[in-house]
């Protein structure tokens, strides 16, 4: 089955090499994000989005220019299908500095009073998102260091309570983010 789906990716239609894309992701993550690398400039948005969807389902941080290069070509109602993809990719990546830099680029969309109303909602509601998300690290770093602690009073937690330090920093970057585009 994979083999027709790689042989459909020679395809002269965008929809069949979007659907190929989709479905190698699905059967092989691995092969379809060098698929997608190789995609990433495509200027048609039914490619380019499913590059935005398997990289939000199995991308890293190094995905993430895809997503700034690539923000300006949609527009209108599939700008909410990119944004939401992005943020679904923001929340599975490691490093803070991706994070900022998609905190970055959602507010401006959602600040762009030339968009429609919903684009600027789906932006508002993915940094929301982030905002729990960092909440949840803090409670589950929290949680940990009570059990550690429960366990062994003695027990070493520097390297949790950094982790929850450098959490709440970002929690509060997001978060005024956040209440600058409200």
């Amino acid at each position: 089955m994979e083999t027709l789906y790689k042989n459909a990716l020679n395809d002269k239609s965008y929809y069949v090499l979007s659907s190929s894309l989709s479905a190698i992701g699905k059967l092989n993550p691995a092969e379809a994000l060098i698929t997608a690398k190789q995609l990433e400039n495509e200027k048609n948005n039914d490619v380019l989005f499913a590059v935005a969807s398997l990289y939000a389902n199995n991308g890293s941080d190094e995905n993430n220019d895809f997503f700034l290069k690539n923000a300006s070509k949609f527009n209108g109602y599939s700008l909410i299908g990119f944004v939401s993809q992005y943020g679904a990719f923001l929340r599975k990546v490691q490093k803070d500095e991706t994070v900022n830099a998609g905190v970055d680029l959602l507010a401006s969309i959602a600040k762009d009073e030339s968009i429609i109303k919903w684009v600027a909602y789906y932006a508002k509601r993915s940094i929301k998102d982030l905002i729990t998300m960092y909440d949840d690290r803090i409670s589950f770093d929290a949680e940990k260091i009570k059990k550690l602690k429960e366990s062994n009073p003695n027990a070493d937690t520097k390297e949790l309570e950094t982790q929850i330090e450098s959490a709440k920093a970002q929690k509060q970057r997001i978060s005024d983010v956040f209440i600058s585009i409200k």
